[in-house]
């Protein structure tokens, strides 16, 4: 009697083809009415059976939800079976999204409170012959509040696919996601989290979902890209996807060319020394660098003759491969210079420092130090320029860590100082490209400086930013290390903020890697003893808002520390954008292999530790992580105990623009530009 229905009661409507045309066939309701119950607000059919969502149904409970199941018996659909959600969740929504496929049934319950408020999650039901049983309940493995999980689902055998559209991520808020679960040994597991490779807040990603033949297809109704809220889909694979990052990317392709997806097989180059070291003298990639497609290593130990030491090993990638390009040479060699103990690199310009050549009178400035620039020609390196600070000073090791930055290089002496009595505290120069000549153009001191800080231990530059890193600074207590940050206004550069662990303790080596982007600092500590008695290292991350620098997280290495109590964690630091890759020189690896680099990753709310990178072919006195940067996609790890340079891929979202990302002393300065091949298919 239709008297009896109600407003929003809801039903389903069946169509068949009859001789190739759509006929309605059947009109499906459930046996009991119900006012607003939106019984139809989802459909799914798969062979004999048709599952029917209403979402707001309240047999357990207000606008609990249920799914109605109707059953084809080879002359009309009946209703074999109701089912509900796990809890009856009150105002849960059970229904609101459904797959079905052969004897599988999953429900969405996007409103569901059992991991947080309407934080949502969704229901795998099984056909036994007989009646549907529930298999599992799936929840995300990072449940929010108000992700609504569950908003929409879609089923392919062993892969299920479930849409959280309000989801938070990589800062936006409501960007969305959606999550990938997968059936193994008769378990379902979240295995991989699909994001837009290119979003925005409030885009809804994950509103719509489905998945077949390994490739989802998620939509995104408030996509900006194209203009104001005018929606994407994207479609993204799922079988080659073995860095987990949702999207199709640069990683998918073949770039080495040797019939393997290069993100499957993670370290994709390995630099080796090319020169033999002398006895007890490894230091191939004590330090490295990138820019681009052109890398280079320092070699501070080799030596070109007896008494003259250091060479830097310029690489570049050709397209196809990375290959050695060019081995740099002063001009006019120093002995025992030590040339490459640190090096940076920005576009066609590389700086090397040489911390322990003779200065300008070298009977008097021994150790005074010097940093030597080369210029690529477009065919060649080329020597270009040898500086030396305008008051040189004996031991004053000018050049032990140094940066670059376009037009702006930065030189650290540690052991230098121009203040009369404070000599010896350190020091930083700055100097300028004019166009024809480097010319020096501010010096920095610490506005409290004192005898044996190591002013200068470690620099990091991004354009009007300069960190000077002093070791031996008191910050939360005597001699636990900080970093000066100095900002160019104007035609002068100015003292802005000190930085230091508010956690820190003496001797905590706190400034020892050190590296900036845009308006983020990361401080490797590597003798800090935040895990109890061990001094294993950390990491500390200082964000700008405008006004000062705070402190906001710090990193500390997801492993146990090794059983010798000795630090090392932070020795070495990269970051660029929301990616930070440690370097722990001294963990204790696979097999025993010493070293490791622990890349994290900001998520929007948190760091975190994401991927180890380690090697099983370095020796235990490999020293895998004394250097680590970042690039793009690429992470680069140097192993000076085992002569060698590693390439991985850590991250497979190239940037769309250069990102400058910096990190000197056993650590490097990067930045990137997404080839133009590289793109995500929407």
């Amino acid at each position: 009697d239709p008297d009896q229905w109600f407003d929003g009661a809801g039903s389903a409507y069946v169509f068949r083809n009859l001789s190739g045309v759509w006929t309605q066939t059947a009109q499906l309701r459930p046996p009991t009415p119900q006012q607003d119950r939106q019984y139809g607000w989802s459909v799914s059919i798969s062979g004999f059976f048709i599952a029917v969502g209403a979402n707001l149904d309240t047999e357990t409970g207000p606008a609990a939800g249920a799914v109605y199941i109707h059953q084809w018996d080879g002359l009309e659909w009946t209703l074999a079976q109701k089912v509900t959600g796990t809890g009856g969740a009150t105002e849960g929504r059970f229904g609101g999204s459904i797959a079905l496929q052969e004897d599988a049934l999953l429900v969405g319950e996007h409103h569901d409170d059992a991991v947080g408020s309407d934080a949502g999650s969704a229901s795998v039901f099984r056909f036994d012959g007989e009646s549907w049983l529930l298999e599992q309940k799936l929840l995300p493995l990072s449940p929010e509040d108000q992700d609504e999980f569950g908003t929409s689902v879609a089923l392919d055998g062993n892969i299920a696919i479930v849409g959280g559209p309000e989801t938070d991520t990589t800062g936006l808020t409501d960007s969305g996601a959606a999550l990938v679960f997968e059936k193994s040994g008769g378990t379902w597991a979240e295995v991989r989290r699909l994001r837009a490779p290119s979003t925005a807040t409030g885009a809804g990603f994950g509103s719509a979902v489905a998945v077949g033949g390994g490739v989802a297809l998620v939509s995104a109704p408030a996509d900006d890209e194209l203009g104001s809220v005018t929606g994407a889909a994207y479609f993204l694979p799922l079988g080659t996807d073995c860095n987990d990052n949702g999207v199709r990317d640069a990683c998918e392709d073949d770039c080495d060319c040797d019939g393997v997806p290069d993100e499957c097989q993670r370290e994709i180059a390995v630099f080796v020394d090319p020169i033999p070291p002398p006895p007890g003298g490894a230091s191939f990639a004590t330090t490295i660098d990138i820019s681009g497609t052109v890398a280079v290593v320092g070699e501070p130990l080799a030596q070109q003759t007896p008494s003259v030491e250091g060479l830097a090993h310029v690489y570049r990638w050709d397209g196809v491969a990375w290959g050695p390009e060019q081995v740099l040479a002063p001009l006019e060699p120093s002995d025992g210079a030590r040339l490459a103990t640190d090096v940076a690199i920005d576009g066609d310009v590389i700086v090397l420092g040489a911390p322990w050549s003779l200065g300008p009178v070298p009977d008097e400035f021994l150790s005074a130090g010097t940093a030597v620039v080369f210029r690529y020609d477009g065919l060649t390196w080329v020597e270009e320029q040898v500086l030396r600070p305008s008051t040189s000073i004996e031991d004053a090791e000018f050049g032990r860590t140094v940066d670059i930055s376009g037009d702006v290089i930065v030189v650290g002496a540690r052991d230098g100082g121009v203040t009369g009595a404070l000599a010896g505290t350190g020091v930083a120069f700055v100097f300028r490209w004019d166009g024809a000549a480097w010319i020096e153009e501010e010096i920095l001191e610490a506005p409290d400086s004192a005898t044996l800080d190591g002013f200068g231990e470690s620099v990091a530059l991004d354009g009007d930013v300069a960190l000077v890193g002093a070791l031996g600074s008191d910050g939360a207590v005597p001699d636990s290390g900080a970093v000066y940050v100095f900002r160019h206004v104007g035609a002068a550069w100015s003292f802005e903020q000190k930085l230091f662990a508010l956690a820190g303790d003496s001797n905590d080596g706190f400034g020892r890697g050190l590296a900036v982007d845009g308006d983020r600092v990361i401080v490797g500590a590597f003798q800090s003893s935040l895990l109890g008695p061990a001094t294993v290292g950390s990491a500390h991350v200082f964000d700008w808002d405008g006004l000062a620098w705070s402190e906001t997280a710090t990193l500390l290495p997801p492993i146990e520390p090794p059983v010798q109590n000795q630090g090392s964690f932070g020795t070495a630091v990269a970051l660029e954008g929301d990616l930070a890759l440690i370097g722990y020189p001294d963990a204790g690896g696979l097999s025993n292999v010493e070293g490791s680099a622990f890349l994290f990753r900001w998520d929007g709310l948190e760091w975190v530790a994401e991927q180890s990178l380690q090697h099983t072919q370095t020796a235990n006195t490999g020293d895998f992580g004394r250097c680590v940067a970042l690039s793009g996609e690429l992470g680069f790890v140097g192993a000076p105990g085992a002569h060698q340079a590693h390439v991985f891929f850590v991250d497979c979202v190239a940037p769309v623009e250069s990102l400058a990302a910096t990190a000197v002393g056993g650590t490097a300065a990067l930045s990137w530009t997404a080839p133009s091949n590289y793109t995500a298919i929407e």
